[in-house]
């Protein structure tokens, strides 16, 4: 369970999944010694366990390329809107937004190394962008669609970047990025099976192919 689900430990609560009912426990952030003693095999050593939401006006982190595909896919067998379709970003589609028009300083409008104390914030507490925007730097990297891979040396309309690949593309920084990630030029890879907790995503509207 995620922080804001339960206050005391051992709380129950009960969660409805269509026709079923699922009961959780909270389960406290904590630090615990985990292992055995020497005189066995388990290295002994000390863990510290967090909750990676703090909240619903938080930043969805520590989600894979294939759990932000997935919800994509959800959302549009759900809620269908007639001539658009949910989609993760392409690379182009993210870095044109990025701007928008802005010129204003990575600490006015992101959370990144210098000023996130470490941790993400609540979305929307820096300026938006001219767009009205908010959060394209910093907080947490953004997934993209597209593979990663090499731009085209010419001109292109609506890129949608490689037909296959290794790599997915993220964007934008994250909480502890320095500047230099933090533009609107720097791009960064991982497999679309990884998730940690510098990793996020937006959903977009885009018109249906």
């Amino acid at each position: 369970m995620r922080a804001g689900m339960g206050d005391k430990a051992g709380e129950r609560k009960v969660i409805g999944i269509g026709s079923q009912e699922l009961a959780l426990r909270w389960c406290p952030p904590g630090t615990f010694t985990m292992g055995s003693p020497s005189s066995e095999d388990e290295t002994q050593h000390r863990v510290t366990l967090t909750n990676i939401k703090k909240g619903d006006n938080y930043p969805v982190e520590s989600v894979s390329w294939k759990d932000c595909n997935k919800f994509v896919k959800v959302l549009n067998s759900r809620y269908a809107q007639q001539g658009l379709r949910w989609a993760m970003p392409t690379e182009a589609q993210w870095a044109y937004v990025w701007c928008a028009g802005d010129t204003g300083s990575l600490d006015d409008r992101g959370w990144y190394s210098k000023n996130s104390g470490n941790s993400t914030h609540p979305v929307a507490q820096k300026k938006a962008n001219a767009w009205g925007l908010y959060d394209m730097c910093g907080n947490v990297w953004e997934w993209c669609s597209d593979w990663y891979g090499d731009y085209p040396s010419g001109a292109v309309t609506d890129p949608t970047g490689l037909s296959s690949g290794l790599l997915r593309v993220f964007r934008g920084g994250s909480w502890d990025s320095f500047f230099h990630n933090c533009r609107s030029a720097s791009r960064v890879s991982d497999s679309p099976g990884d998730r940690n907790d510098r990793l996020g995503f937006r959903v977009a509207l885009v018109p249906a192919d």
